[in-house]
């Protein structure tokens, strides 16, 4: 789906042109009747004025009907006319777009603001597992063909790539009076990439954007002999492919048909996509598949209801099962009238592709066995019969085993932020019961893994300006109407509910923290302006806890919140009215959580700051401080809010926090899964756990979870190099379900270490590890009871208590070892109970590659006017400067991304995208007469969303981003 609302780029991708002309266009030509087209006149004057100074706009047309106003003005207008404009503030281009029986036709003036200027400057941040494909549609970017095996990219291990392909004719050529796309006329049917691998990794593609029929990618996997090991053909918005063996490489991922773009990724293993994955490495039977019909009463199936219609369609034959239920089917020996066409053989791309050294690039020299063809007929067929409208389901014949396998898919992603703060002990105790939990925030977006959780007869909306994007103001209903910004909507409040209380266990998206918790979902901000105003806030604090608000609804006290979590703030101390308002909000037994904010600073924030709140901070993987998060005196606690700069674990995945989303907008909103990081991402985690405390003991009053609190009986210590800025340290799921409600039998002891998984690619030396108790008893590491597996690696203790538990320091040691991908283990052997081995990745490299995030279009948007000025920047090393010079004095928010497809958008899902200080939560910056306002750092990341079921894409690009007095703590 389409999310960006970024403007339109023109020939030299400059947004504002510094020039006050005439402009006369036409469009339409004139009608049969040879009804003339119009013309449109429109003149500035004075065209450059200083800051604040107004101009008059005069404006004629011929043959017109009605004209329509936009860009620095708006509404229709006479077809002739003279009127002032409202005081400039920053260079401005006025349209006027004129209608007649013969057509339409537009014209533009450009008001240049005179002096006052200042500079932009800082740095885009890119993780250094991120890299870009060389050959995309955009002719800015740099273009290395990458065609066939001699000319595959070699890449890092663990990786991200982002990258675009399309057959001839097939996807956007570029944007209006843009330069035309790279590849839109001969096609990019594949791409090659060359890796170092170890057993057990996994490859995974994921197309956000594909539209079954339409658009489809699949990827091949080859040795160093290019003979075929793993292929993944499904029909819809994940490939997967695992690796059994170590060595050399090679990934093809070509285009069955339309066009798209993706994004790659190679990790530790991993399985995320659920069981409808056709790959080639499943173990099913050749020939044979499972099918279900429509029912008669579908009106999407078009035909009877027999299995003799398939027969006659595919030439199949029915070996068991029935036509009113499941069935298995029998293929035909020869699949070729149905299979043709549904793939592509290497070597088919780009026929002016030249190979290295001059002339045509030859074709892979790849092998494929007669065994493997069969499977991949299977594939296929099931591929062809799921877009067939009479068929339901069609799935290969698994072949079952004794497995176990983690009951949400997602967790797999989720391990690291649940793992570090012992969510599986706690849920060894509860997993939680009907706690309701307030999420004020933007509201909740329809999602099949919250759609249990709801609470959505208590919920509401306390947005009070009508302007904003539902419609209205103040009703009863919760939705997050979503909200184009940089090219992602904030729905922000669903992946603040999902960490809370996701359904879980349930073989499906991800799992929450407190699997009982019921979510209240109060709408008090703005997700179109990524804040909200004091008041409507306000309102919506106290609607949650039972008090007396302006929607006139009062809760019942079983219907209140029983925690409240408040994942926005201001940097600004807290005044007397919100002191006040958490009084109350205490003495009706409520225990409020908030985020301690984004500003990398000792800074105060409000509510975080307020009397009666709990100040939560974000670490990354290390549980080390996340690099945005604010600290101090003023912080309680700490949990897990993301570093998406790194892959500490290896698993081909941003260290984010993964979570419910959503993509687009009102009726065109579509459920996904998305990493996010921020202080806001860390509130919630502690919100969940407080629920999970009240589930063993709902009579646990707010100053007792205080007290617990400050005795360090909630939470663990950070990492020793963290001086003690992070409060009483990191939140201990464990320990909180046990400091609450009736004394538990004796657990086992049970060690745990986190991260269970590291990669140090190739250029990490050291890292660190926390070891901890997380049953009863005691439990031990003695001397000699950590040892690594190989020779390059060993393990050191870093700061451990009288048990030998606490932190160990990882190292590797590349000295003498020759190019390519390395595995191993630490093992920690306690005393008692079972080891624990910690997975280690790490490379060995000829030469250091720099990281990249492509070719980046760096805006600066007035949040108001929404005009732009643009710089390019290739975003290839890991801190690439930007800087922007002779900027009008005003207001600005700062975003940055690609546009691998040349639509004119940047930031769609698949591409690189960022904001300042994090994505999707811009902060504004003001930029006064000679002013220079530097060390705007921020990070620029392939987006990882993961979209549920494929939808129509949506091109909103009206939306302004606009930002108040009160920001989203993502």
């Amino acid at each position: 789906m389409r999310e960006s609302t970024t403007p339109r780029r023109e020939a030299t991708r400059t947004v504002i042109a510094v020039i006050a002309a005439l402009l006369t266009g036409c469009s339409g030509g004139g009608g049969s009747d040879n009804t003339p087209a119009p013309t449109v006149q429109l003149q500035a004057e004075p065209s450059e004025v200083a800051s604040g100074g107004t101009t008059t706009l005069t404006w004629s047309s011929t043959n017109a009907d009605s004209c329509q106003a936009s860009g620095g003005w708006s509404g229709t207008k006479l077809v002739s006319g003279s009127e002032a404009t409202a005081p400039v503030t920053m260079t401005t281009t006025f349209t006027l777009q004129c209608t007649g029986h013969g057509g339409t036709a537009s014209a533009s003036a450009t008001v240049t603001l005179l002096g006052a200027t200042g500079t932009v400057a800082g740095n885009l941040l890119v993780p250094t597992i991120s890299r870009s494909d060389s050959d995309v549609n955009d002719p800015l970017a740099r273009f290395e063909p990458n065609d066939n095996d001699l000319q595959a990219q070699v890449m890092p291990n663990p990786v991200v790539i982002g990258g675009y392909l399309n057959e001839p004719g097939a996807g956007p050529d570029g944007p209006p009076q843009g330069p035309p796309g790279r590849s839109f006329a001969i096609g990019d049917l594949e791409d090659w990439y060359q890796l170092d691998l170890v057993a057990g990794q996994v490859i995974e593609l994921v197309i956000p954007l594909a539209i079954a029929g339409v658009d489809d990618l699949d990827i091949e996997v080859y040795d160093s002999d290019l003979d075929l090991v793993g292929s993944s053909v499904s029909e819809g918005q994940f490939e997967q492919v695992t690796v059994t063996a170590g060595g050399t490489y090679f990934i093809r991922v070509f285009v069955v048909f339309g066009a798209a773009m993706y994004r790659l990724s190679v990790g530790q293993a991993t399985d995320v996509s659920g069981g409808s994955t056709l790959r080639l490495s499943d173990d099913f039977v050749p020939g044979e598949l499972i099918v279900t019909l429509k029912s008669a009463g579908d009106p999407a199936a078009k035909t009877a209801k027999s299995d003799a219609v398939l027969a006659t369609r595919y030439d199949t034959s029915r070996k068991g099962g029935d036509p009113g239920r499941e069935m298995l089917l029998k293929l035909p020996a020869d699949t070729t009238k149905v299979v043709s066409g549904m793939t592509r053989r290497p070597g088919a791309s780009k026929a002016a592709t030249a190979a290295p050294g001059g002339g045509a690039a030859p074709a892979p020299r790849v092998r494929i066995t007669a065994a493997q063809q069969r499977k991949l007929e299977t594939l296929l067929f099931a591929k062809r019969l799921r877009a067939d409208p009479d068929v339901r389901f069609a799935d290969v014949n698994r072949v079952m085993r004794t497995s176990r396998v983690p009951l949400d898919p997602g967790y797999a992603i989720q391990r690291w932020h649940y793992e570090q703060i012992q969510l599986p002990g706690a849920w060894d105790v509860t997993t939680g019961g009907p706690i309701r939990v307030a999420v004020v925030d933007t509201g909740v977006a329809s999602h099949p893994d919250l759609a249990s959780k709801l609470e959505l007869i208590d919920g509401r909306d306390f947005v009070s300006n009508p302007t904003n994007p539902d419609g209205d103001g103040r009703d009863a209903n919760p939705a997050d109407p979503g909200c184009g910004i940089s090219g992602g909507s904030i729905f922000h409040g669903t992946h603040v509910a999902g960490t809370i209380g996701a359904s879980s266990n349930n073989l499906t998206g991800v799992a929450g923290v407190s699997w009982g918790a019921r979510i209240i979902p109060v709408r008090a901000l703005d997700g179109c302006k990524g804040s909200g105003e004091d008041f409507d806030i306000i309102q919506g604090i106290r609607y949650a806890a039972g008090l007396p608000n302006d929607s006139g609804t009062v809760l019942e006290p079983s219907r209140r919140a029983a925690v409240i979590n408040l994942s926005f703030g201001a940097k600004a101390p807290c005044d007397a009215t919100s002191n006040e308002l958490f009084t109350e909000v205490r003495a009706q037994g409520v225990v409020v959580v908030a985020a301690a904010g984004n500003d990398n600073a000792n800074a105060t924030v409000t509510p975080a700051s307020c009397d009666h709140v709990i100040s939560v901070a974000a670490v990354g993987p290390l549980r080390t401080r996340a690099p945005y998060s604010n600290f101090g005196a003023l912080i309680d606690v700490a949990a897990p809010g993301g570093d998406m700069s790194r892959d500490v674990n290896g698993d081909g995945q941003p260290d984010g926090v993964y979570s419910t989303h959503a993509s687009g907008g009102s009726a065109n909103t579509s459920p996904t899964f998305q990493q996010l990081e921020g202080t806001s991402m860390a509130a919630p985690h502690v919100s969940g756990v407080i629920a999970l405390m009240l589930s063993r003991d709902a009579t646990v009053r707010p100053e007792q979870i205080d007290s617990l609190l400050e005795q360090g009986a909630l939470t663990d210590d950070v990492s020793p190099a963290e001086p003690d800025d992070l409060g009483m340290g990191l939140i201990n799921a464990r320990k909180a379900v046990e400091a609450v409600g009736q004394p538990l039998p004796p657990a086992p002891p049970t060690l745990s270490v986190t991260p269970s998984s590291l990669a140090f690619g190739d250029i990490e030396t050291s890292r660190e590890v926390f070891v901890t108790n997380a049953g009863g008893g005691t439990l031990v590491i003695p001397p000699g009871g950590v040892t690594a597996s190989e020779p390059w690696l060993s393990a050191a203790a870093t700061s451990v208590d009288e048990n030998g538990l606490r932190f160990y320091t990882l190292t590797v040691d590349r000295t003498g070892l020759s190019a390519g991908s390395y595995s191993g283990f630490v093992r920690f052997s306690p005393t008692t109970g079972d080891p624990v081995e910690v997975n280690v990745l790490m490379e060995v490299v000829d030469v250091t590659g720099e990281p990249s995030a492509g070719l980046q279009y760096v805006l600066l948007i007035d949040p108001v006017t929404n005009e732009t000025i643009q710089v390019e920047v290739r975003a290839e090393g890991s801190s690439v400067p930007y800087r922007f010079d002779g900027v009008p004095v005003g207001e600005y928010i700062v975003l940055s991304g690609t546009d691998l497809n040349n639509d004119g958008f940047i930031c769609d899902p698949a591409e690189a995208c960022g904001a300042y200080p994090v994505e999707n939560a811009p902060v504004p910056i003001v930029v006064t007469d000679n002013g220079v306002v530097e060390g705007l750092d921020f990070l620029v990341t392939y987006r990882a969303g993961v979209p549920i079921t494929a939808s129509s894409k949506t091109t909103s690009k009206d939306v302004r981003p606009e930002l108040r007095r009160r920001r989203i703590m993502r």
